[in-house]
């Protein structure tokens, strides 16, 4: 994975961090390593890289209540299977997860988490952010996460 970040470009994978049971992943989560051989002569491994676990969305994905006629309940919970990494890129945590659907549907997040950028609040300093503190300034600016997906998992022929 790469990422543009400061006008420079370099895989932010590299920045993943341990993860926290109980904070970044439920406690008893599937938690996985990482060998990766970057910028190195020799593999390096991240313990507890990933973490693998499913999660209830908290409303039903189907459900039926009759008491016409014939009574019965039916319904399915929506769980679904969510694998997450966390990088850390100066003062901000990325959280990533890939989140796998019962219906086949896969949808990715993206949190950013952390500390503000900010600077010293003096003169007109309020046109680039707002005031956080008595001489705080918290800066304006953005972050976006831009994916590029290759789904020719198959190959290209039809």
């Amino acid at each position: 994975m790469l990422t543009r970040y400061m006008d420079g470009c370099f895989g932010m994978g590299k920045f993943a961090t341990p993860l926290t049971r109980g904070v970044d992943c439920p406690y008893l989560a599937t938690y996985v390593d990482w060998h990766f051989l970057l910028e190195s002569q020799a593999p390096r491994t991240l313990h507890d890289a990933f973490c693998v676990f499913e999660q209830n969305k908290g409303l039903p994905l189907r459900r039926h209540h009759s008491d016409f006629i014939s009574q019965y309940f039916g319904g399915v919970v929506e769980t679904v299977l969510v694998f997450r990494s966390v990088l850390t890129l100066f003062n901000y945590d990325y959280v990533l997860d890939v989140i796998f659907h019962p219906s086949g549907a896969i949808q990715v997040k993206f949190h950013a988490t952390g500390y503000i950028s900010s600077a010293f609040f003096f003169g007109t300093a309020q046109k680039y952010g707002n005031q956080v503190r008595e001489n705080t300034l918290g800066t304006v600016h953005t972050h976006s996460a831009h994916y590029k997906v290759d789904l020719d998992v198959g190959g290209t022929t039809p």
